[in-house]
């Protein structure tokens, strides 16, 4: 023993972790060897292909136009929301300004 250092003891636990580590690693190629699959698809398998269906959007540009020209529709001209209540749509800048001036909805 050199000053307070158990050599016996030090040499002995990184003995032990190398034996450790050395299992470890071994046991990890073990199981990723067996686990591996590189059979080819049995016959029974479906054959790999990309999704197939319809297309979600199929001119997305167009279609965010339309959709922008729609909201802005709804926010800058007048309309009905519900004509039996009476109640009423109204350009948003008046609105805005209605609102800045005191008015209440």
């Amino acid at each position: 023993m050199r000053d307070g250092i158990d050599v016996k003891r030090v040499t002995r636990i990184g003995v032990a972790g190398i034996i450790v580590l050395v299992a470890v690693v071994a046991g990890a190629a073990l199981l990723t060897s067996r686990w591996a699959d590189d059979r080819p698809p049995g016959r029974d398998a479906a054959p790999r292909s990309w999704i197939s269906g319809p297309l979600l959007e199929r001119r997305p540009q167009e279609d965010m136009a339309h959709y922008l020209a729609a909201k802005r529709k709804l926010t800058e001209g007048y309309g009905w929301v519900d004509r039996q209540a009476g109640i009423a749509r109204i350009p948003l800048d008046q609105a805005m300004q209605a609102v800045a001036e005191g008015a209440r909805p």
